[in-house]
């Protein structure tokens, strides 16, 4: 069970991404509080082939998730410096994206903003630093250092 998965063709920083590139300021949902542990989809994929080899694994569940653990606005302000972008943040109260939400689910064919997201990020998304080390045997990528795929995007 991983955390955050982040790579070239995430869902979850590239929306990130491009709303603060197309808008001046950035919402920051609630408290913006909200922990994660991003992983890098090589490390997953790693941890994924490291399983299939190990017999002692079958039949058990491991939450995996990367060396940092940040809020939901650390992780904005990461990415606004890696492109380089200086933004204002409003941070929304939860009472006001959840009616936001909802139309956008409705109305949109990609939106960028879900009810079944937006309760996802009410809650922490963490678990041991050491986890894919533990279990694995190798210690996962710092998302600081794995995101400057973030800059080629549109």
């Amino acid at each position: 069970r991983p955390s955050v998965i982040y790579g070239e063709a995430d869902q979850f920083l590239n929306r990130m991404a491009g709303i603060a590139r197309m808008t001046p300021i950035v919402p920051i949902i609630g408290t913006g509080k909200w922990r994660f542990q991003p992983i890098w989809v090589g490390d997953v994929c790693t941890c994924l082939s490291k399983a299939l080899d190990a017999p002692k694994v079958v039949g058990h569940t491991y939450t995996i998730g990367g060396p940092d653990i940040l809020t939901y606005e650390e992780v904005m302000d990461l990415l606004l410096a890696k492109l380089g972008l200086r933004r204002w943040k409003l941070h929304v109260p939860i009472a006001l994206m959840k009616p936001a939400a909802f139309l956008m689910d409705k109305l949109l064919p990609n939106p960028p903003l879900t009810p079944g997201q937006l309760d996802l990020l009410q809650v922490d998304n963490i678990t041991d630093r050491d986890s894919v080390e533990s279990h694995f045997g190798f210690e996962p990528a710092s998302m600081r250092e794995k995101i400057d795929y973030i800059r080629g995007r549109p």
